[in-house]
């Protein structure tokens, strides 16, 4: 979102020339390869897996790779507690 995007480029680094940001959702992002690396976290639940694998095949690079990322909220071992008091999430 463009509120998201204005807070990022007051943090620091969000202001170097090297990052584009955009807004946009994925299957439409005006971006084009080759990328090393493409990264997902937590959100490929939103995305028309139809639209954006193969979007993704075609801005990757031959030897590149797609990370994706989840998490599992975990409360009874050791992070539970970093999570509870830090999360914004106040529903787990």
């Amino acid at each position: 979102s463009e509120r998201m995007i204005a807070r990022a480029r007051t943090l620091p680094g969000g202001d170097q020339p090297a990052i584009t940001w955009i807004v946009s959702s994925v299957e439409t992002a005006p971006v084009t390869g080759p990328y090393g690396l493409i990264t997902a976290g937590t959100c490929l639940h939103w995305f028309d897996l139809n639209v954006v694998m193969p979007f993704f095949a075609r801005l990757l690079s031959p030897a590149g790779y797609l990370a994706l990322a989840d998490r599992i909220w975990m409360t009874a071992i050791d992070d539970g507690p970093i999570i509870g008091e830090y999360s914004t999430t106040r529903t787990m």
